[in-house]
């Protein structure tokens, strides 16, 4: 596994991360397409940061996760493209995954 990026280890990146568990202590994920409270202990950038130092702060860009979610979920995201979350019916929440996209005519 890569050693984290530096940015992880700045002033800054911790107050945020602080500030983004104080606004959303539980997991997101969990909470919206499970209506499960789980703790979030991991703060995940929804769109991969790439050293860039903006996107890095961007707020919008934030999202609390549980560990497990962090773990599974967000890193196949990053590396697939999509979310593999499903809701309470089985069906993908991603509007990004394969499933949810419009089919050529």
């Amino acid at each position: 596994m890569p050693a984290p990026h530096p940015f992880y280890k700045t002033p800054e990146w911790k107050k945020l991360r602080a500030w983004q568990l104080r606004k959303w202590p539980l997991c997101q994920r969990c909470w919206i397409s499970r209506a499960f409270a789980a703790e979030a202990k991991v703060v995940h950038h929804k769109t991969p940061h790439k050293g860039d130092w903006a996107l890095f702060l961007a707020h919008d860009n934030l999202e609390s996760l549980c560990k497990a979610c962090h773990d599974s979920d967000a890193q196949a995201e990053d590396i697939h493209g999509h979310s593999k979350a499903v809701d309470n019916a089985g069906y993908p929440i991603d509007p990004k995954h394969p499933a949810n996209r419009r089919r050529p005519r």
